[in-house]
């Protein structure tokens, strides 16, 4: 049985995207159907970190460093094999 995965990337506290689909893979555990899910999140916000720092001068002058996107994960285990 193939789980369902989704996730929502804010930008400035705007909803720029979200997704909701059943994972291509089959996980064994919840724990793994979590792990799947955070690296689709995660490929997502990379994409939009990655946009926001060519556009830095936009979104951030001044400024040389882009704070991070933060990755919540409301499984325990998963949070703490993510960090």
């Amino acid at each position: 049985l193939r789980s369902t995965s989704g996730h929502s990337t804010y930008v400035f506290n705007c909803l720029v995207s979200w997704s909701s689909k059943r994972q291509t893979l089959t996980a064994r555990s919840t724990f793994q159907a979590e792990l799947i899910a955070a690296s689709s999140a995660s490929d997502n916000a990379s994409w939009y970190y990655n946009l926001i720092s060519e556009l830095k001068f936009i979104f951030f002058p001044g400024m040389e460093v882009i704070p991070p996107i933060p990755l919540l994960i409301d499984n325990i285990n998963a949070l703490n094999c993510a960090n």
